[in-house]
């Protein structure tokens, strides 16, 4: 058993958690490697992600969305169209 190994078990032990997979370690310590200026915390620290932030929708519009979509729905006839008309009436 090599120390990292047995580093990753009593890690695991001491924090009641499954131990660190082996690429998780190696990422991490080639993380403190290439950041070494920088403090050891914040070199291995996750990265926010990188998804898109920024609401697609206004929050006030969710409500009305949603009653034009529900009223197409029940309408027999009702399609995308008629989503689309009630949301210009409110406009």
């Amino acid at each position: 058993m090599t120390l990292l190994d047995r580093a990753r078990k009593e890690v695991g032990e001491r924090r009641n958690e499954k131990p660190l997979g082996k690429t998780s370690l190696y990422e991490a310590v080639g993380k403190l490697r290439d950041n070494r200026d920088i403090d050891r915390v914040l070199a291995v620290a996750p990265l926010p992600p990188g998804g898109n932030a920024i609401e697609r929708f206004i929050p006030g519009w969710k409500k009305p969305f949603q009653a034009a979509v529900r009223a197409a729905w029940c309408d027999k006839r009702g399609t995308w169209l008629t989503v689309k008309a009630q949301l210009e009436a409110l406009c």
